[in-house]
C-alpha cells in the first residue's frame, strides 16, 4: 500500500483523515503480527505517521487507537515505539478516560498533563502511582506525576511514613526529594527534618520543545473550532514546565502559586475546589492561602477574596507587591508583569497603592509604546485626590510624554483622560456626598476639567482633524453624564473653541454630539437647581449665574445657526459665536453679493452637515404619499419653494410640519442630538 506511494519519489504526499485511517492500519498490522507488513511499508508509514501528527495534530479517535497500540504486547521494535510516541501529538484537549490506559507511557502523560481535559481520574489512580515508587525504572515519571497532583487530601500519615523509609534505603534522589518537600510543605510539623535541597528546575517539563509544538497544533486547531474547550475557573492555576514551577515568573516578578499550609482536618482549602458547586458548597469553610499575591493570577483565588476581602487581607497583597517591585532595577516596566497587574486591576476596579508607585517609576523612565499603554490604561485606575497631588505624581510627566504636535499623541492624551474620569464617575456616581473623599477634592473635578480643556484648545490649534475632535467630544460626553446629586461632581463648560470648530465643522455626527451634550448640560444644570432648593439637598448648592448665562449663550448660538435662520445673532443673550461685529457685516455683504442670506446658511436645509438629510427625509415624504415622479421637489428645499410646490400638485406640508419630520428622521438614523436639544428649548416642542 505504501510501496506505490515510494515509487513517487521521496516526497510524502499530503494525507487527509482518511489516508490517516490506512497508516493507523498499518502500523495496527505491524504490531499485531511479525513480518505481517513489509519492512519498507512499515518504514514509510511511521514517516508520513510522524509528519502528519507534526503538521496537524492527531483526533481524538486516533489518539485512543494510537494508546491502543502502544500499550497492548506489540512486535513494534523500540525505535518504532518512541518514535510514535515522540510524535503523539493531541489535536485538542486528551480525555482523562485515556489516564487508565497509559500507566506504562508515563514519560507521555508528564507531557501532556496540561492539556488533559481533567485531573480527576489521576486523582483516583494516587494511591495505585504511590505504590509504584519502589519501581526503580519508572520512579522519576511516577515522582513528577506525583509531584503535580498532590494535594492536601493526598498525604496521609502512612504515606509521609513510606516516603521517609524509601529515601532511607535508596538515598537521597533528587525526584524522591521533590516529593517530599511537597510533603512536608503541607504538614511541616509532621516531617520535622531537614530536607537536602533539590536542583533547580527538577520537575520542568520534559520537552519544552515538544509542548511548544503541541501549543501551536492546538492553538491553530482551536481557531477552526467553533467550541473550544475552556479551563474552569474554579480550579486553582497549576502550572509546570516550561509554563513555570512552583513559582511563576511575570517578567521581573515571581508570582507564588496557591497552597494552604498548616490547614486542619475539619477545613477545607482551594486547593480541594474543582468545581463552582463545591466552590458554593464549601464557601463558609474555606481557608485563605498562604500567599495571598497569588490572586494576581489565580481566578478562583480571585473570586474568593471578591467575597471575603477584608483591608488586612488587601494591605498583605499591597506590601509584598511592595517589596518586590521596588526590587525591579530603575523602575523599569515590564510588558508581561503590566499585563498581570492591569488583568488583576481590572478584575478589582482598584489600584494597589503598590502599583501606584511602581508606575510612578515608570513614567520617569523611557517606556516602549506598548508598555506605556499598559501604564496609562492601569493609571485610568487611579483613586480621587487633590488635583495638585494627581498632577505632580502622574499629569505632569504624562503631559510631558505627548508634548509633541502629532495629533496621534493629543489623542491618545485625551482618551487617557477620558477613561480615569469615567473610572471616577462609575466609582462615585451613586453617592450624594462621597464620604471616601476629603474636603480637599471637592474642587479636583473642576481643576481636572479645566486642565484637560486647555489640552483639548492646544490639540485643536495644531490640528482640526476630525479624531481629535471625536475624543474631545468624548471627553464631554462622559461629563455630561455627571450626576445632579452628587456636588463632588461639578461641571465645566466646554472651550468655546471646541463648540464652534464642531458647530462648522460641516460634519454630523460631531454636531449631534455637541447638540447631545448642551443638552444635558442644560438638564444637568435645571436638575441641580431644582434639587439644591430642596430641604434633603442643603449642601448642593446651584451654579453660578456666569456658568448658566454663559451655557444658555452657547445654546442659543447653536440653536440660532441651526433652527431659527438668526446665524451669528446678538439678541436674546447670544453671543453671536464670538465672532466681531465687523467680520459679520462683511460676512454677510459677501452671502448678499451671491444672492444668499447668511442667517439662513446653516439651517437643516442649508448646511453642509445636514441638508441631505433634509433631502432625504423630504424624499421619504413624497414616497410615503405616493407623489408622481414629475410633481417631486428639485433644488433647494426652502419655505417659500414647499409653498410653491404645494400648489404645483407635490407634496403639501407646512414648513413647520417638515422640520418635525426632519427631527425625527435624524432620530431614526441614530442622530440623536439635535432633536434632543431642540424638544428641550424650543417651546412649541416643549409643550407638545
Amino acid at each position: 500500500m505504501c510501496s506505490s506511494a515510494r515509487s513517487g519519489g521521496n516526497s510524502m504526499p499530503e494525507i487527509g483523515g482518511s489516508r490517516l485511517g490506512q497508516v493507523i492500519d498499518i502500523l495496527r498490522r505491524a504490531g499485531y503480527k511479525r513480518n505481517e507488513v513489509p519492512k519498507e511499508d512499515l518504514i514509510d508509514a511511521v514517516d508520513e505517521f510522524a509528519q502528519y501528527s507534526s503538521l496537524r495534530g492527531l483526533p481524538e479517535d486516533s489518539v485512543n487507537v494510537m494508546i491502543d497500540i502502544l500499550t497492548t504486547p506489540s512486535k513494534l521494535d523500540q525505535a518504532t515505539l518512541a518514535t510514535i510516541v515522540k510524535h503523539l501529538y493531541p489535536r485538542s484537549k486528551v480525555s482523562e478516560n485515556v489516564v487508565v490506559k497509559i500507566a506504562l507511557l508515563l514519560r507521555w502523560l508528564v507531557m501532556i498533563y496540561d492539556v488533559l481535559d481533567g485531573h480527576t481520574i489521576l486523582s483516583q489512580l494516587y494511591g495505585l502511582l504511590f505504590n509504584c515508587l519502589d519501581l526503580i525504572s519508572l520512579r522519576v515519571h511516577i515522582c513528577h506525576l506525583l509531584y503535580l497532583i498532590t494535594r492536601r487530601k493526598h498525604v496521609k500519615p502512612f504515606r509521609i511514613q513510606a516516603l521517609l523509609e524509601l529515601k532511607r534505603i535508596v538515598g537521597n534522589e533528587q525526584p524522591l526529594l521533590g516529593l517530599l518537600q511537597i510533603y512536608k510543605d503541607y504538614y511541616p510539623d509532621v516531617i520535622v527534618e531537614r530536607l537536602p535541597p533539590t536542583k533547580a528546575g527538577l520537575f520542568s517539563h520534559p520537552n519544552p520543545e515538544w509542548m511548544q509544538k503541541l501549543l501551536v497544533i492546538q492553538e491553530a486547531n482551536a481557531v477552526n473550532s467553533l467550541v473550544g474547550p475552556e479551563k474552569s475557573s474554579f480550579q486553582v492555576v497549576r502550572k509546570h514546565g516550561s509554563q513555570g514551577g512552583k513559582r511563576r515568573k511575570t517578567g521581573h516578578l515571581t508570582v507564588l502559586e496557591v497552597h494552604t499550609y498548616r490547614a486542619v482536618e475539619s477545613s477545607v482549602t482551594l486547593e480541594e475546589i474543582g468545581n463552582v458547586n463545591d466552590f458554593v458548597a464549601k464557601l463558609d469553610k474555606l481557608e485563605l492561602p498562604n500567599q495571598l499575591v497569588a490572586v494576581i493570577e489565580d481566578p478562583l483565588l480571585q473570586k474568593f477574596l471578591d467575597l471575603k476581602l477584608s483591608e488586612a487581607d488587601q494591605q498583605r497583597i499591597n506590601n509584598w507587591l511592595t517589596a518586590y517591585l521596588s526590587c525591579i532595577v530603575g523602575g523599569g516596566a515590564k510588558e508581561r508583569l503590566l499585563k498581570r497587574l492591569l488583568e488583576y486591576t481590572n478584575h478589582t476596579n482598584n489600584l494597589l497603592p503598590a502599583v501606584e508607585n511602581y508606575l510612578q517609576k515608570c513614567l520617569n523612565t523611557c517606556i516602549e509604546p506598548k508598555q506605556l499603554d499598559q501604564v496609562l490604561e492601569l493609571l485610568t485606575f487611579l483613586p480621587m485626590r487633590t488635583f495638585e497631588e494627581l498632577y505632580n505624581s502622574f499629569f505632569c510627566f504624562i503631559d510631558n510624554i505627548f508634548c509633541a504636535h502629532e495629533a496621534s499623541d493629543k489623542i491618545r492624551l485625551i482618551d487617557f483622560y477620558t477613561r480615569l474620569l469615567r473610572h471616577w464617575v462609575l466609582a462615585h456616581s451613586l453617592q450624594l456626598q462621597s464620604s471616601t473623599l476629603s474636603n480637599d477634592t471637592e474642587y479636583t473635578i473642576i481643576h481636572y476639567m479645566r486642565h484637560v480643556g486647555f489640552l483639548i484648545v492646544e490639540a485643536l490649534r495644531g490640528s482640526g482633524s476630525r479624531q481629535v475632535t471625536s475624543s474631545a467630544l468624548t471627553f464631554y460626553e462622559v461629563a455630561a453624564s455627571f450626576p445632579a446629586k452628587n456636588s463632588t461632581f461639578r461641571l465645566v463648560l466646554p472651550p468655546d473653541s471646541l463648540v464652534y470648530h464642531s458647530l462648522f465643522a460641516g460634519d454630523a455626527l460631531s454636531l449631534s454630539r455637541l447638540c447631545g451634550i448642551s443638552a444635558k448640560y442644560k438638564r444637568n444644570a435645571e436638575e441641580t437647581r431644582r434639587l439644591s432648593q430642596s430641604i434633603h439637598n442643603n449642601s448642593l448648592e446651584p451654579y453660578s449665574r456666569a456658568f448658566t448665562d454663559h451655557l444658555n449663550s452657547v445654546v442659543m448660538d447653536i440653536v440660532n445657526c441651526i433652527w431659527r435662520n438668526r446665524a451669528f445673532s446678538t439678541a436674546d443673550n447670544s453671543l453671536g459665536c464670538n465672532i466681531p461685529k465687523e467680520l459679520i457685516k462683511k460676512y454677510g455683504e459677501l452671502a448678499n453679493s451671491r444672492g444668499e442670506d447668511l442667517r439662513q446658511l446653516y439651517s437643516p436645509t442649508r448646511s453642509i452637515a445636514l441638508a441631505r438629510y433634509s433631502k432625504a427625509a423630504f424624499s421619504a415624504l413624497e414616497t410615503r404619499d405616493s407623489i408622481s415622479i414629475f410633481n417631486r421637489h428639485r433644488g433647494q428645499l426652502t419655505q417659500e419653494s414647499l409653498k410653491n410646490l404645494a400648489v404645483a400638485g407635490g407634496l403639501n406640508i407646512p414648513w413647520r410640519e417638515f422640520k418635525k419630520e426632519t427631527l425625527k428622521d435624524l432620530e431614526r438614523r441614530g442622530l440623536v442630538g439635535l432633536p434632543e436639544l431642540i424638544y428641550s428649548v424650543i417651546a412649541v416642542f416643549s409643550t407638545e
